[in-house]
């Protein structure tokens, strides 16, 4: 990774292990799209394969409306960008509590 360009950035193990984990969970996710959709031989081939499961996800959809409940639908749609936000939130806390960086330090306002 990158050296600090500052002196008072802190290396901190936590903070660090967070984003490792953060880094192959993503690359482990990657992957599996890579190989689970594998690869195509032309555009057309993709063009073809993104209305076949737009398709398929608005046959679902209609099918399964009424008996999904509205909970687990609201998990679906909101559960990634949440998470991410929570564990941003939590990095920003930490490094106010434990460090004394704030958001507006760090950036030199």
């Amino acid at each position: 990774m990158f050296t600090p360009s500052r002196p008072d950035r802190v290396h901190d193990p936590a903070v660090k292990r967070v984003q490792v984990l953060r880094t192959i969970l993503g690359l482990v996710a990657i992957s599996w799209m890579l190989l689970s959709y594998g690869s195509a031989s032309d555009a057309d081939a993709v063009v073809d394969d993104r209305f076949a499961q737009i398709r398929t996800t608005l046959i679902v959809l209609a099918v399964t409306y009424g008996t999904v409940p509205f909970g687990v639908r609201v998990a679906f749609v909101l559960g990634a960008p949440l998470s991410v936000t929570g564990v941003a939130m939590w990095e920003l806390r930490w490094l106010r509590t434990r460090r004394g960086i704030s958001v507006r330090g760090a950036l030199l306002r």
